[in-house]
């Protein structure tokens, strides 16, 4: 019924992982596993290399680094998926993204729907997060996290991972929500609980990657569940601001950085005030970046 990819770089989260899938998914299932720890192929080559050869019609893109608390949980995916009017289904995302760069988090956490236990980085303390407002079993979002993504086979045959732009590990998340959800409903699942042991990078990497994809799909944002094309001003403030925290952490980025600085003060200003003044002034006249 489902087939299970994982792009794997460490050993010891694969062996869990691996596991703790056959203890608790509850249907047929194949695993296909890619050992990338050598290789450094990006994620979306990974990703279309093994859902061609993969036997079964529900596709489940997983990071290694996970485990499952929710019994048959393969049940779930198959009941959603069998729903012609839903192609993506996730455990965390966001029914708003802003048509600022950013990840799916940039934005008022009113607009997060998640069932997650997520460790910290900084004290790898697990939190659990729980955020369904209005106690749905699924919610439909804009875009999913990629920590977790089911689809069927015929979805992603359709709207494969973009290879091509994307070289590394970061942004398939975002383009395949947006490209898959031109073919149905992107849902988080309410029903399945995942604890996750990492939390995302934000690296140089990253903020190349989210510059790309902003421009390539500059055409369909923002996107909203509630109200297709309509703006929610504080979450774009939210985007703006994470954005520009992470332009002040890279050199290079000059006239991005003059630009959301601009916007923070001409269109933000009665929330943003003159934050982030010194910082910008060190970075543009001392090439001084933030840490």
């Amino acid at each position: 019924m489902i087939t299970v990819i994982i792009c794997s770089v460490n050993p010891d989260y694969l062996a869990a992982v691996t596991q703790n899938i056959a203890n608790t998914i509850g249907v047929p299932y194949e695993l296909i596993t890619v050992d990338n720890l050598d290789s450094g192929r990006g994620i979306c080559s990974v990703y279309n290399e093994a859902a061609a050869i993969a036997k079964y019609d529900f596709l489940c893109f997983l990071h290694e680094d996970v485990l499952f608390h929710t019994q048959q949980w393969g049940h779930i995916i198959c009941k959603l998926l069998s729903d012609s009017t839903i192609a993506l289904v996730g455990v965390s995302g966001a029914v708003y993204k802003s048509a600022l760069p950013g990840s799916w988090v940039d934005c008022d956490k009113k607009h997060y729907r998640a069932n997650t236990w997520q460790h910290q980085p900084a004290t790898n303390i697990a939190e659990r997060v729980q955020l369904n407002p209005k106690q749905e079993l699924f919610s439909e979002v804009a875009l999913i996290d990629g920590v977790c993504m089911a689809t069927r086979k015929t979805v992603w045959q359709e709207h494969r991972f973009d290879d091509v732009l994307l070289k590394g590990f970061h942004g398939y998340d975002f383009d395949f929500s947006l490209s898959a959800g031109t073919a149905g409903k992107v849902v988080v699942t309410h029903e399945i609980l995942l604890e996750h042991f990492s939390s995302g990078s934000f690296s140089y990497g990253w903020l190349k990657d989210t510059l790309l994809l902003h421009r390539k799909w500059q055409h369909a944002l923002p996107r909203t569940v509630a109200v297709p094309r309509v703006s929610d001003p504080y979450s774009d403030y939210v985007a703006a601001v994470s954005l520009l925290s992470h332009l002040l952490r890279h050199k290079g980025f000059k006239k991005s950085v003059i630009h959301y600085y601009r916007m923070l003060l001409l269109k933000y200003f009665h929330h943003n005030r003159f934050r982030f003044t010194k910082t910008v002034m060190k970075y543009l006249f001392f090439h001084q970046t933030i840490q």
